[in-house]
């Protein structure tokens, strides 16, 4: 499922007028839907990327997927702007904010709630132990 959908970048470009001049590739007055896609995969590519170490991706969570469209949209207005050669401030600035805010998720200043932790992390390795080494230090100093 992916973090933003086509209505979520027309929403961040101000309306579909703008996603058409940036999306609309064989002169049709629509948005190519192919082109439209591969922005969306490229926001989702780079949130997953951002956010893999700390959650399992994609994140299915209703609010997290609600907090992560406008950052998704961003991102993909970004690479809309680029793949035409325009240099967008606005959209520049929107993208690197997004960018912020995932880097903030990566490394705990911020949480998408109770989003669950990667498979990796949350799994068991296997491994049981009855004894602890630390006990057997311990008593290994004994008399020093």
């Amino acid at each position: 499922m992916p973090y933003c959908t086509q209505a979520d970048i027309e929403a961040a470009l101000g309306g579909s007028a703008r996603l058409v001049k940036l999306a609309d590739f064989d002169g049709d007055g629509e948005a190519d839907a192919a082109v439209v896609a591969a922005a969306i995969a490229y926001a989702d590519g780079i949130i997953n990327t951002y956010l893999a170490p700390k959650y399992t991706v994609p994140v299915t969570d209703a609010a997290a997927l609600a907090a992560l469209a406008p950052h998704a949209a961003n991102l993909a207005v970004y690479k809309l702007n680029r793949n035409r050669g325009f240099k967008a401030e606005e959209e520049k600035a929107d993208h690197d904010a997004s960018i912020r805010f995932l880097r903030d998720l990566a490394s705990g200043l911020g949480t998408l709630g109770n989003t669950s932790a990667p498979a990796a992390q949350a799994a068991d390795n296997g491994v049981e132990s009855t004894h602890s080494a630390a006990s057997d230090f311990r008593d290994s100093l004994d008399g020093f």
